[in-house]
């Protein structure tokens, strides 16, 4: 039986990619801060088919603890790493409370980073593993109003790019998923005009189906909606100046 660890388990994303994977016949470890949240889901899903417990992954030795049980459970195998915890907070830059551009540093950047190592020893373990990064569509320019998360997924971008190489020689495959805005308690951080703009069009499930479907890929990023594929390609081809106009109406901030 093939393994998983996910992070941020008792809720959104992270919850329907637990039921995902457990679907197609995984035994799933759910973590989270939230314990109440994953032992709920580890009922749901069964004792025999998964496993759960309490992981902060602001601190590498909770993250460490919660490996190690797993690892128990998982007969010391790890065929795939979700790095899916994450925050997000919206509001102009400097209204945004001094705590919460901390706390996105802390969980999106620091979290991503101590559970990758941290899980390395179990994934090097472990043949063609995987190691998924849940990125955003806002990795792909910075974007008003969202100015340090969307700065935490240019990090998750250029750290999967960069283990993507490194990692290879361990027979780790490291890539990420890009979604849009995805129908979840996170929304109530995003500025309303941002959401009218690019719409909200993922649900959980989809974006579980698109992590589950890059344990078979040899991709690095795949960019999960349209609109996402669009602003990709605009990205690319179009100068800084032009980017910079498309992200000022995206943003509403042509109307200021």
């Amino acid at each position: 039986m093939k393994t998983v660890f996910i992070t941020g388990a008792g809720a959104g994303i992270g919850q329907e990619t637990a039921r995902m994977f457990a679907k197609q016949g995984w035994f799933v470890g759910l973590y989270d801060i939230n314990i109440d949240a994953v032992q709920a889901l580890h009922q749901e899903i069964g004792e025999s088919n998964s496993c759960f417990g309490h992981c902060d992954v602001t601190e590498f030795g909770s993250i460490e603890q919660a490996i190690s049980e797993f690892s128990q459970h998982s007969n010391g195998t790890m065929h795939a790493f979700i790095n899916n915890a994450g925050v997000l907070f919206g509001g102009e830059f400097i209204d945004v409370p001094m705590v919460q551009h901390e706390l996105t540093i802390d969980i999106n950047i620091k979290g991503l980073t101590y559970c990758s190592k941290a899980a390395f020893e179990l994934l090097k373990a472990t043949p063609n593993s995987r190691l998924i990064n849940l990125c955003s569509v806002s990795s792909l320019h910075g974007i008003p109003s969202l100015s340090t998360y969307s700065s935490s997924k240019f990090y998750v971008k250029g750290f999967t790019e960069a283990l993507s190489i490194e990692w290879q020689q361990h027979d780790i495959q490291v890539s990420s998923v890009m979604p849009s805005f995805v129908k979840t308690g996170m929304l109530q951080g995003v500025p309303p005009q941002l959401m009218e703009k690019l719409g909200v069009s993922q649900s959980p499930q989809n974006i579980a189906n698109e992590i589950y479907s890059m344990t078979d890929s040899s991709m690095i990023h795949r960019v999960v909606s349209l609109k996402g594929k669009l602003i990709r390609l605009l990205v690319n081809i179009c100068s800084d100046k032009i980017n910079r106009t498309l992200f000022r109406y995206i943003s509403g901030y042509n109307t200021k």
